[in-house]
């Protein structure tokens, strides 16, 4: 205490006790530990961090990188915090302990964690990460476990979607796994998040621009007694656009909740799946259809099954389920069918319809679908759904039109299919009004656009735009409209609205300084995509642009390190991975002349 240590840059730092991962050797900072940039370190040793230490970073930087996962090199006494403020926090390959109320802080800075363990020995007020105003939270390959908090976060502006990114990470035994408010659209990939008492949340995530979760486990988490009701595994708040790409929600309490008077939107793809969840798969308190348009579910190629109440609840919500709508066809080869599947005592729906706009539905389209041993059944009863007005908890008084099922249990997710107009019967009809072919071909075109971004992981701020057109079309043309037209203009107002709202102009901002500074592609204004084969990857990849002559590409690793830059001569061309570790990756493609660019992701795996 009270002592001054000065790590000059490039000093190498040997901590050795033999072998063994929890060595002896250990540099005590119990006064003021001053980094003045990278530095090496090498040992089996420790950074040892007491209550009352101070660390300065002149150099900006504060990088360590371990022997490997597993092995100690840092432990944060009981109180202690490590303040790395305004500059970069970068830990690798390594294990880090925790004792009572000692956390890692960044304050609008950066935060680099790869290959970590981070271990809490007591979860009492421990949190394994903080971050306040950070412009950069990545971590991959890592786990946190025993925390009252894994990582807490406030108003992280991150300009690239690599960094406010979780790849490969696992949450265990916390009390709250991820706890975010504030922010740009936070990603998820292949991560994973197991309870450790009942009460806990795998993920609280507050004000974000939106999230993306690919391929994700969210499972066994217990409400709380007697609060299944106002709780979820994965609680949303004002976040607009949470897509779910795949994984697994299965076996908590309740799957995913938003609360009253709080905004959320969610869309479940490439077979996501929502099952066996003892109360609720989803819960969404209150929707809104009411000037503030919010509280939209889609299912474009998802399974609903077996969740214990129901399988998606809540008051006033858009269900945009038809998979002829989502797939904008009825041809088999093409259509992306969703799997329902009640529980013995649940329902799939349990939808209550309040508002004078809501009241004018009358059915509630869901064609193309396959519902399980259930079979759908829109004429009587026994009714597997509650969709009703007025009184909530009453006799199904909104048909749900499930005609046309699928005959089978959709086995994958075709593409988009090549265009032509929907099914008859599916196109926006308003009587006698002018707006009636505009608003079915509009909303097709633009909801094709939107759910394309969607596939490719891109920006849909623009995306939502064309949805303008049909969501203006006025409150009297919709009541005179038919159900596909009340259902078009419906999801057209959520996604219109999503372009207005806080959170997505904040994002809108973030993107236009990330294209000032360079470092986001121009998007295909086409609408074309470069073919990308197989996806995930073992030994090649196959690339093809949608256009003549050479294009560029550039592959980075999820840790931010370039692995490949090529000039095609081609408009193809195939790519040895057989020296690329596993793992996601990204990938630009320019067109030579500058008139396209893409930014595609690409997971290897053997």
């Amino acid at each position: 205490p009270g002592g001054k240590l000065v790590l000059e840059a490039g000093a190498l730092v040997q901590l050795w006790d033999g072998e063994a991962p929890f060595g002896r050797a250990a540099l005590r900072s119990q006064g003021l530990l001053e980094v003045q940039g990278e530095l090496e370190f090498s040992g089996n040793g420790y950074f040892d961090f007491y209550a009352g230490h101070s660390l300065s970073l002149p150099g900006g930087i504060f990088r360590i990188e371990g022997r490997g996962y597993g092995n100690r090199f840092m432990r944060l006494r009981a109180g202690a915090s490590l303040h790395v403020g305004a500059a970069k926090l970068q830990l690798l390959d390594g294990l880090v302990e925790y004792e009572y109320g000692s956390a890692l802080s960044v304050a609008g800075g950066q935060a680099l964690l790869l290959r970590m363990e981070l271990s809490a020995l007591s979860n009492d007020q421990t949190t394994g990460l903080f971050l306040d105003g950070a412009s950069q939270l990545r971590v991959g390959y890592s786990t946190f476990e025993g925390f009252a908090t894994g990582v807490e976060g406030y108003d992280i502006q991150a300009a690239s979607p690599w960094d406010f990114l979780f790849f490969e990470t696992a949450f265990a035994d916390n009390r709250n796994g991820i706890w975010i408010s504030g922010g740009t659209i936070m990603r998820a990939w292949g991560c994973t998040f197991l309870p450790g008492a009942s009460g806990v949340q795998a993920m609280l995530l507050d004000n974000l621009a939106g999230l993306r979760l690919d391929n994700c486990r969210i499972e066994g988490y217990p409400a709380p007694n007697g609060l299944y009701s106002q709780w979820g595994a994965i609680h949303l708040q004002d976040v607009d656009e949470a897509v779910i790409s795949g994984g697994l929600i299965a076996g908590n309490d309740v799957g995913l909740y938003c609360p009253a008077g709080k905004r959320a939107n969610v869309l479940l793809r490439q077979q996501a799946e929502v099952s066996g969840n003892h109360y609720y798969g989803i819960h969404i308190e209150q929707g809104s259809r009411e000037g503030d348009n919010y509280g939209m579910v889609t299912m474009d190629c998802a399974r609903l099954l077996g969740n214990g109440l129901s399988g998606i609840k809540g008051k006033d919500l858009v269900l945009n389920i038809d998979a002829y709508i989502n797939s904008r066809t009825d041809d088999p080869a093409y259509v992306r069918a969703n799997h329902f599947q009640r529980s013995a005592q649940g329902q799939w729906f349990d939808v209550c319809y309040t508002g004078p706009l809501a009241e004018q539905i009358n059915s509630i389209p869901a064609t193309g679908n396959y519902w399980g041993t259930d079979n759908a059944n829109p004429a009587g009863p026994p009714y597997h759904y509650s969709l009703h007005k007025y009184v909530c908890g009453g006799f199904p008084s909104i048909s749900l039109l499930a005609a046309a099922q699928a005959a089978s249990e959709p086995a994958g997710c075709p593409s988009p299919p090549p265009g032509g107009p929907l099914p008859h019967g599916l196109a926006c009809e308003i009587e006698a009004g002018p707006q009636q072919e505009a608003a079915s071909e509009v909303f097709q075109g633009a909801l094709g656009g939107y759910l394309q971004k969607i596939a490719q992981d891109e920006s849909t701020a623009a995306a939502r735009q064309p949805f303008e057109a049909v969501a203006a079309i006025s409150n009297a043309e919709r009541a005179a409209g038919s159900e596909a037209c009340k259902h078009y203009i419906d999801v057209a107002r959520v996604l219109a609205d999503m372009a207005g709202g806080p959170a997505a102009r904040a994002l809108a901002a973030s993107e236009a300084a990330a294209a000032a500074q360079g470092k986001r592609p121009a998007l295909a204004s086409q609408g074309l995509y470069p073919l990308i084969s197989p996806n995930p990857a073992r030994s090649s990849l196959y690339i093809e642009v949608p256009a003549p002559g050479r294009f560029f590409l550039r592959a980075i690793s999820a840790a931010g390190q370039p692995v490949l830059s090529l000039a095609a001569e081609g408009p193809s061309a195939e790519i040895d991975l057989s020296r690329w570790p596993e793992g996601l990756y990204l990938l630009d493609i320019r067109l030579e002349d500058g008139s396209a660019a893409w930014r595609e992701k690409v997971l290897v795996q053997r």
